[in-house]
């Protein structure tokens, strides 16, 4: 938008979830056009059409009908066994503090103003008995999330995250209905719940004003 020349008055981030699900911090397809273009196994072509978009979409019509007790159990079991490394997710979180100040700094220069939301999740302070999508364990890739956010919630204090920063991972606490449209996917109901708080901050911050009242 700004090469574009559309400079927004507030440009607003929500992160937390995909921090930890890349956490190497390269972006997605990364290693698959690696293998592509490396092809140092046999098998690179068959990894590549499982990274299809509708590869992607057949597995994922077939975990809503419902994965066989084999497959729950491997994606269970593959979680519960991975151990997470506390530097890898120490990583993760100077990552996201260095982006955010570099993401501050092309703002400024640009006169945008920024805000920064954690997002809730499904494995963090939210009961996993209300998420129709969770019952066979959260999927591998997506383990190193909660641990994540837990330390995250450790650092909230760290004057690097700035007046512009939000906490939103513990809004579902108290919420007993499901919020979940799949694994990580929010319903409207949640979504309209978020925006609201979100809009909430940003007028008592003082981030946007408040609509004028008519009388």
């Amino acid at each position: 938008m700004l090469l574009a020349g559309r400079a927004p008055d507030i440009a607003i981030f929500v992160d937390g979830l995909n921090e930890f699900y890349h956490y190497t911090g390269e972006p997605a397809w990364t290693q698959a056009m690696r293998d592509f273009v490396n092809r140092q196994s046999d098998e690179w072509s068959q990894r590549w059409i499982h990274r299809t978009s509708l590869a992607r979409l057949a597995l994922g019509i077939r975990a809503c009908l419902g994965p066989s007790s084999e497959d729950a159990g491997q994606v269970a079991d593959s979680a519960a066994g991975q151990h997470v490394d506390p530097g890898l997710l120490e990583a993760v979180g100077q990552r996201y503090l260095s982006n955010k100040r570099l993401i501050e700094a092309a703002a400024s220069a640009y006169g945008v103003r920024c805000a920064f939301v954690w997002q809730p999740i499904p494995t963090y302070h939210y009961d996993a008995s209300r998420h129709l999508f969770l019952r066979q364990g959260v999927s591998v890739p997506h383990r190193y999330a909660a641990p994540g956010y837990a330390l995250m919630a450790t650092r909230l204090d760290d004057k690097r995250l700035g007046r512009n920063f939000l906490w939103l991972a513990d809004i579902q606490q108290e919420r007993n209905e499901p919020l979940y449209v799949d694994q990580v996917h929010y319903t409207a109901g949640f979504s309209k719940t978020m925006a609201e708080a979100v809009g909430e901050w940003l007028i008592k911050s003082e981030h946007l004003k408040a609509p004028a009242t008519h009388e």
